[in-house]
Parts: C-alpha cells; structure tokens; sequence
C-alpha cells in the first residue's frame, strides 16, 4: 500500500504509469538536462561505466545475501577470472543499483536521440555535397 517505499532514498519511488524510469520527475529532469549535452562517444563511455557499476554491486548484494553467482552468460568479455579479483572490485561504498538502472534506461534513450542526430546530421551533409 502507501508509504511502502519510504526511507528506500530521496531519488526513487515506484513508477508510475508511463514513467519507466522509476525515478523522480525532479531528478530524471536533471539527468536528462546533463545526458542532452553529451557527444555519443560520451554517452558510450557512461554506459559501460554504469553497467559495470551495477554489474558489481548485483554480484556484491549476491553476495551478502548469499546467492550464488551465476556462472553463465560467458561473462561478457570483461574479466571473468578468479573469484579474489571480481570480490576486491565488489567491495567499496554501497550502490543504489535502482538509481544507476534508472539512470541507465534515461541513457539509453539520451544515447539513441544522439545516434539519430549523428545521422541526420551526415544525411544533411551528404545531400549538401
């Protein structure tokens, strides 16, 4: 009922209808705002880093909570070798993994708008030779 997502931090809340990012319409403005001025190379380069924080905190609350970590999926290329190296990266200030997921679906959708005006962009140019 109400009140179930209180304390869970300033930033979330459960989405509502049409709002896929389940964050604050106050905060999800200011991530856009700070997601429009970067290049796609930028935005490449956020994405990785997000994903990976949230990769390891996933595998950290894993973890703690005594999950065992699944070893399929191939691993994604990064990484992938001994349990010592994956747990030290895991370790460090805890992650709000719904705020990051969030700010990763915002991404993705800052990332695409920026693809479409690359290639409008080259069309424009392309027909203006």
């Amino acid at each position: 009922g109400e009140g179930e997502n209180e304390g869970e931090g300033p930033a979330r809340r459960r989405p509502a209808a049409g709002d896929a990012s389940g964050l604050l319409p106050e905060v999800a403005a200011d991530v856009q705002r700070m997601l429009g001025s970067k290049d796609l190379a930028q935005l490449d380069t956020m994405e990785a880093e997000i994903t990976r924080t949230i990769d390891r905190a996933t595998r950290r609350q894993h973890r703690e909570h005594g999950i065992a970590g699944g070893g399929g999926g191939g691993g994604g290329g990064l990484g992938g070798g001994g349990s010592s190296a994956s747990d030290s990266e895991d370790d460090g200030p805890e992650v709000d993994v719904d705020y990051w997921t969030g700010v990763l679906f915002l991404l993705r959708i800052a990332r695409a708008k920026a693809k479409l005006r690359a290639v409008q962009r080259e069309m424009i140019d392309t027909h203006r030779a």
